[in-house]
C-alpha cells in the first residue's frame, strides 16, 4: 500500500514539475489499454483505471439477421446476461483489432458509459502493439475523430508505456498476456522493432491445460446445469465457442489457474516430484477441483514448450525456446551498445505476469544465457494490479504531461492530412 501510495505521489509531482518547467498546461485526456483478456480505461494523471471491463463483444444479430442491423453489448453484467442469440468475439487477439466496428462500439461504450465523458471534450491516447497494422492504426485514427469527435488522440506503443510505468527509459518488456507473450526492447521511449518477438504460450493455453489436467483427473467443469463441477461423464457437452457459457467457463478455468499455478524455481521435472502434495479450489457452489504436480507443470509450458504435447494443448506459434530463450534473442539482434540497457532492464508485465514466482525463474533461467560482461536484472512489480496495469499507468503518466500536448494528433491536422497522419505522429 505504501509503495502505490508513492507511486502516485510521485507521478503526479513528476507530471506536474515537468508541466510547470515546459509552461505546458495539464490536459484532461483519457487513456484506454484495449489487451485480449480486458480493457482498461480511466483519465490520465490518475494511479490506475476508472473501470476495467472484458476485452469482449457480443454480437446480437438483427431481426432479420442481416450484420447490417446487428447490435454490440458490451460489460461484464450485459454479457452475462445475453440471450443464446448472442455471440461473443474478442476485440484484440495477439495484438490485432478483430473487428474495427466492434472495437469502436466498445471505445464509444468505455467513454459514454462506463465514465460518462464527452470524447468530444477529451484528447484520447490508445495504446497499441508493437507489430499493430498500418491499416489497422489509420481505422483506429478515423474511430477517434469520425466517430467520436474527439478534439486530438494519439497511438502509443505498450512497451515504452511499460518502461514509464517503471521508471526505465530503455529496458526489454516481457508482456505475458492472455493470447500471447511478447518480447519488445525500447530504447530511450522507441520500439526497437527488429528484436520484437512473440509467443503464443499464455494465459489461453495455460488455461486449457488446466482444463485437460482436471477432465484427466475426472472432473469437468461445467456452468450449464447448475453446479461448477462435477464428475465427468462420456459424451458431456461442451458449451459452444462464442457463447456466454463458455466466457464463464474461460473465466472460471482462468481463476483456477492464477489461484494454484505456480512457477517453480528451476526446470521442473515431472518425474521427481510426482508426490507434489495436492492445492484445492473451492469453487462459488462450494465443490472443489485439486492440481498437484499440474499446478508446477502447466506454467513450465511457458519454459519448455514441449510440454504443451502432454496435455494435447495446440503448440501453433510456440517459442520453441521458451521465455527466456526468446527474451535473450529479442535483446540479441539489437545493436551491441544497446544490449547492456537492455539486460539492465527486463520489465515482466501482463496477466500472466502474476503467476507466483516467474519473476524469479526468468532472472535465473536468463543468467544461464546471458554473457557475464552484463549485468542482468528482471523488474517486476510487488503489486499484482501494477503488473496488470503497467501499459494504462504509463499512458497516464504519459498523456498528462504538459509537454505531451505538441504530441497530440489534433482535430485540424487529423481533417487536413487524414488518417496517414499516424504514421507520421504516432511512430
Amino acid at each position: 500500500a505504501r509503495c502505490r501510495a508513492w507511486r502516485a505521489q510521485y507521478c503526479v509531482a513528476a507530471c506536474s514539475r515537468l508541466a510547470r518547467m515546459y509552461g505546458g498546461d495539464e490536459v484532461s485526456a483519457i487513456v484506454l489499454d484495449f489487451g485480449s483478456h480486458s480493457a482498461r480505461v480511466g483519465y490520465a494523471g490518475e494511479e490506475s483505471p476508472k473501470t476495467v471491463f472484458p476485452s469482449i463483444a457480443g454480437v446480437k444479430p438483427g431481426e432479420d439477421g442481416s450484420k447490417d442491423q446487428q447490435t454490440f453489448l458490451f460489460g461484464a453484467e450485459r454479457l452475462l446476461g445475453a440471450g443464446s442469440d448472442v455471440t461473443m468475439r474478442s476485440l484484440v487477439r495477439e495484438g490485432k483489432v478483430q473487428d474495427l466496428e466492434q472495437f469502436g462500439g466498445a471505445v464509444d461504450f468505455a467513454l459514454r458509459d462506463r465514465l460518462r465523458a464527452d470524447p468530444s471534450e477529451h484528447p484520447l491516447l490508445l495504446t497499441e502493439s508493437a507489430d499493430a497494422p498500418k491499416e489497422q492504426r489509420e481505422g483506429i485514427t478515423e474511430i477517434i475523430f469520425e466517430k467520436l469527435g474527439a478534439p486530438a488522440g494519439f497511438l502509443a506503443k505498450e512497451a515504452p508505456l511499460v518502461c514509464y510505468a517503471s521508471g526505465k527509459g530503455s529496458g526489454v518488456v516481457v508482456s505475458c498476456g492472455a493470447s500471447r507473450c511478447t518480447a519488445t526492447p525500447v530504447q530511450d521511449g522507441f520500439v526497437l522493432g527488429k528484436g520484437f518477438l512473440a509467443t503464443t504460450v499464455a494465459g489461453d493455453a495455460l488455461a486449457d491445460m488446466v482444463d485437460k489436467a482436471l477432465e484427466k483427473s475426472g472432473s469437468v467443469v461445467d456452468v450449464t446445469q447448475g453446479s461448477l463441477v462435477r464428475k465427468r461423464r462420456r459424451g458431456d457437452p461442451v458449451p459452444p465457442p462464442g457463447s456466454r457459457l463458455a466466457m464463464q467457463r474461460r473465466d472460471l478455468l482462468n481463476d483456477i489457474k492464477s489461484s494454484l499455478c505456480r512457477v517453480a524455481d528451476q526446470a521442473f521435472d515431472e518425474d521427481e516430484h510426482q508426490h507434489v502434495p495436492g492445492e484445492s479450489y473451492e469453487l462459488p457452489d462450494g465443490k472443489t477441483v485439486e492440481l498437484a504436480v499440474e499446478k508446477f507443470l502447466i506454467p513450465e509450458a511457458l519454459f519448455e514448450p514441449s510440454i504443451l504435447k502432454k496435455f494435447d494443448v495446440s503448440s501453433t506459434g510456440a517459442y520453441a525456446g521458451g521465455l527466456h530463450q526468446m527474451v535473450y534473442d529479442s535483446v540479441m539482434t539489437c545493436d551491441t551498445d544497446v544490449r547492456r540497457d537492455l539486460f539492465g532492464a527486463v520489465i515482466v508485465t501482463g496477466g500472466v505476469a502474476t503467476c507466483r514466482g516467474l519473476g524469479d525463474r526468468l532472472q535465473s533461467d536468463l543468467q544461464e544465457l546471458v554473457p557475464q560482461t552484463y549485468k542482468l536484472k528482471v523488474l517486476a512489480s510487488s503489486s499484482p494490479a501494477e503488473r496488470v496495469y503497467a501499459s494504462w499507468i504509463g499512458g497516464s503518466i504519459l498523456a498528462s504531461l504538459g509537454t505531451f500536448h505538441q504530441m497530440w494528433i489534433s482535430k485540424e491536422q487529423y481533417d487536413e492530412h487524414g488518417a496517414q497522419i499516424v504514421g507520421e505522429k504516432c511512430p
